[in-house]
């Protein structure tokens, strides 16, 4: 009978470490990205609406990125858009995000700064990048 009275004295242990502390939930973590790819989707002519795609693959211990977003803070100011998971799978923790971002092409270069920012508002690293844009005008 001595091993189930120990065995209760162990349980109310762990059942004690586990509270307390000033603890009141899951400790979240902001997401990591790296290694972002910027694609031009379609050609690029002044004053005409431009596609680009972003891509980035990312660490999220969470596994929260569901719901979250692109965020692009440029030279054209900044932009919020919906994150999709080039895998698949909106739990994973690690893989590849891609955002498509469209705006008038300036006929200047672009620059700025690639977060992500899972549900939880918590935003990753910043990535800068650069968008070229062709100088050529637009003919109807």
């Amino acid at each position: 009978m001595r091993a189930p009275g120990r065995l209760a004295a162990l349980g109310v242990l762990v059942l004690l470490a586990g509270c307390g502390h000033g603890d009141h939930g899951p400790v979240l973590h902001a997401p990591l990205i790296q290694s972002l790819v910027v694609t031009v989707l379609t050609p690029l002519v002044e004053g005409r609406p431009g596609l680009y795609e972003f891509r980035a693959e990312f660490a999220d211990p969470d596994g929260d990125l569901d719901g979250g977003s692109c965020d692009l803070a440029s030279t054209i100011g900044p932009a919020q858009l919906p994150l999709a998971f080039a895998g698949g799978d909106p739990d994973a923790t690690v893989g590849t995000v891609a955002c498509v971002f469209q705006t008038t092409v300036l006929g200047r270069v672009v620059s700025g700064e690639f977060t992500i920012t899972d549900r939880h508002g918590l935003t990753s690293n910043a990535i800068g990048f650069t968008l070229p844009a062709e100088r050529r005008t637009g003919r109807s």
